[in-house]
């Protein structure tokens, strides 16, 4: 028996789409999507700050004093920031403060963001009181004012 051998570029190219094809299939293999949850990463930070920023162009654009804690007559926590524009044009930022328990549990209802017109570097101060009696610890939030 004689096999007949052929230089058909056509039939070459079939032959070696399908080495290709069979290469590709062995390297990849059948690959899943995996199942196992992702562990998170441990914080390692020993405290979180009384003021955060949600953008790091806010850390040269404003400067702040330390806040000043208060009690209310009803015996809600009050606190005032002193917060002034750094930057020789006026800014709009948002702030928001979230309180704590004893536990470090946050207290609901949470504040939403509220506007705030900072006037190129003169001070001014920022104000808010807790929603309850139950609020020992706090995080201010500031960021720029969304449109």
């Amino acid at each position: 028996m004689k096999i007949a051998r052929t230089n058909n570029p056509k039939c070459w190219a079939c032959v070696l789409l399908a080495a290709w094809m069979t290469l590709a299939i062995s390297i990849t293999g059948c690959s899943s999507t995996p199942t196992d949850p992702i562990a998170a990463k441990y914080d390692s930070a020993r405290s979180y700050p009384k003021i955060s920023l949600t953008n790091p162009s806010l850390y040269d654009a404003i400067g702040v004093q330390p806040t000043i804690e208060t009690k209310s007559p009803g015996n809600l926590m009050q606190l005032t920031l002193p917060i002034r524009a750094t930057s020789p044009e006026e800014l709009h930022i948002e702030y928001r403060v979230i309180w704590f328990d004893a536990q470090q549990r946050p207290i609901s209802p949470q504040m939403t963001w509220a506007p705030k017109r900072l006037s190129p570097r003169q001070p001014d101060h920022i104000v808010a009181s807790a929603s309850s009696d139950t609020a020992v610890d706090y995080n201010i939030q500031l960021r720029w004012s969304r449109p």
